[in-house]
């Protein structure tokens, strides 16, 4: 499933900013809870990732 995804994805590139320094907890955090909003957003207005 797509949380899934993201869930991998930020492992292994939310830890750290654009600049390579670490990411904060919450920035980490705060990025995902966007990112799945953005995600059920699309999923309402229907767009299909397929």
């Amino acid at each position: 499933m797509w949380q899934q995804e993201v869930n991998d994805v930020m492992k292994s590139a939310g830890p750290y900013r654009v600049n390579g320094k670490p990411a904060s907890e919450r920035t980490q955090t705060l990025t995902k809870e966007v990112v799945y909003a953005a995600i059920r957003l699309l999923h309402e207005l229907g767009v299909n990732g397929d």
